[in-house]
């Protein structure tokens, strides 16, 4: 590996600051919207930022929702859905939601919006919040 390399602006772009080799340092990440993946079983590999409206097999393109109203599958023991209820990713079932206190240090990703009554992996209405 090597510490340089090269960054190409679009013409008419610039860095508003000179810096200083050896001195000075840029920190850069790719896109977090680069190499999605379905949110897995157990510990999270990073951030949730969105939610499909179909299934999408790998190395594909798709549409991500990343807030408003949106369908989306919950795991909640078979309890009901309450409103206002705080949503993460499933730490179980691959894809799915589950309740906020299942998961307290985990990334919120929306609201339930209806009082429901439900078995397990029922699709519910939420109000995403991601974006």
């Amino acid at each position: 590996g090597t510490d340089n390399f090269n960054i190409y602006l679009a013409e008419g772009a610039f860095i508003g600051q000179v810096l200083v080799a050896s001195t000075d340092k840029m920190i850069y990440s790719p896109s977090a919207y680069s190499k999605v993946i379905v949110s897995p079983n157990g510990a999270p590999t990073g951030i949730a930022v969105g939610v499909t409206m179909i299934a999408v097999s790998a190395n594909r393109y798709c549409w991500l929702q990343t807030s408003g109203i949106c369908g989306v599958r919950m795991d909640n023991n078979g309890t009901n859905a309450t409103v206002g209820q705080g949503l993460v990713s499933d730490q179980t079932t691959a894809g799915n939601v589950e309740n906020v206190a299942s998961g307290a240090q985990l990334q919120v990703i929306g609201q339930t919006l209806t009082v429901q009554g439900q078995t397990d992996n029922d699709v519910i209405p939420i109000f995403l919040t991601i974006e």
